[in-house]
């Protein structure tokens, strides 16, 4: 039984440091960070115009559901660039013999 504890206990403090040592994409993250505030912009623009134009309904509606999908949008890029926000683990390489 210990011999198990000590070896997961092993495993735990490989993952936790390789974790911890992870460097950041910073063109990803900066990429990130412009998809954010331009999809931010876009809806903010979206919304206020269809705020201006309550008026006519059918427009505003469409607006709207426009407004809906372009956000959807955004949030969904901004989701699959989450996961590319570190750089990806190098192969140790390996001499040749």
């Amino acid at each position: 039984m210990d011999m198990l504890i000590a070896s997961e206990a092993q495993l735990l403090k490989e993952r936790e440091t390789h974790r911890l040592t992870r460097k950041l994409n910073a063109g990803n993250v900066a990429a990130l960070i412009f998809i954010a505030l331009v999809g931010g912009a876009i809806v903010y623009g979206l919304v206020s115009i269809a705020i201006a134009i309550q008026d006519t309904a059918v427009l505003f509606w469409l607006i709207i559901l426009v407004t809906g999908v372009v956000g959807a949008f955004v949030v969904a890029l901004a989701a699959v660039g989450l996961g590319a926000v570190y750089e990806p683990p190098r192969e140790k390489s390996k001499k040749a013999r």
